[in-house]
């Protein structure tokens, strides 16, 4: 509605670009409502690589090479960075934090940024206490936590810290962090708990692979 209202007030004479990371059917309206005989441009990669394949941490060359890639749907296959691999593990609910904090232990994944990926801001404040206090700044190594109940000034900080090239560590957020910013050379992408809907995933694992 925004947007509608500023393009009103534009001159109908007029050259008018509109740039989005992803396309959406709200942007498509705006595109009717705004433009006259507008051109589409739209960016995609030639190939693609096999981005699913069955397997948790740490990814053994087997398990890379081996048969078991799940299917992409057609329409978010231009989303997926071409060196991105997902890896899924089939955990039960109560075993999963333990199984985070044991992936997270990992000597190799302790020198990656990774950012975990929660629905609720109150899951990221309980369990951001929770590895607060059984795995507490070391060094570089940090916890930190980002979602939309924090003030402005607060996930700046956070951003600020967690992007620094000589930082590496853990990021519990929510979608706040799945677009819109970039943190630069993130390794890991878990989500913790799933999307509602397939978009959302697609936006989450984009923080990696770039």
């Amino acid at each position: 509605t925004d947007m509608t209202d500023i393009l009103c007030k534009l001159p109908k004479q007029r050259r008018t670009g509109l740039f989005s990371a992803t396309l959406t059917s709200e942007l498509k309206q705006l595109m009717k409502a705004g433009m006259r005989n507008p051109a589409y441009v739209r960016i995609t990669v030639e190939k693609q690589s096999k981005s699913f394949g069955p397997g948790a941490y740490p990814v053994s060359q087997e398990e890379e090479d081996g048969p078991g890639d799940l299917p992409l749907d057609r329409e978010t296959t231009h989303d997926i960075p071409t060196t991105l691999r997902n890896y899924y593990a089939e955990v039960d609910a109560p075993q999963r934090f333990a199984y985070l904090l044991n992936m997270l232990s990992s000597p190799k994944i302790r020198e990656t940024k990774v950012i975990v990926f929660f629905m609720a801001c109150a899951s990221v404040e309980y369990f951001y206490a929770l590895l607060k206090r059984l795995k507490p700044d070391e060094g570089n190594w940090c916890v930190e936590r980002l979602h939309g109940q924090m003030n402005a000034k607060a996930r700046r900080k956070t951003y600020e810290k967690f992007a620094k090239p000589s930082v590496s560590g853990v990021l519990l957020a929510t979608d706040v962090a799945a677009r819109g910013i970039d943190i630069p050379a993130v390794d890991w992408v878990i989500q913790f708990d799933a999307p509602q809907n397939p978009s959302q995933f697609v936006h989450r694992i984009g923080r990696t692979a770039r």
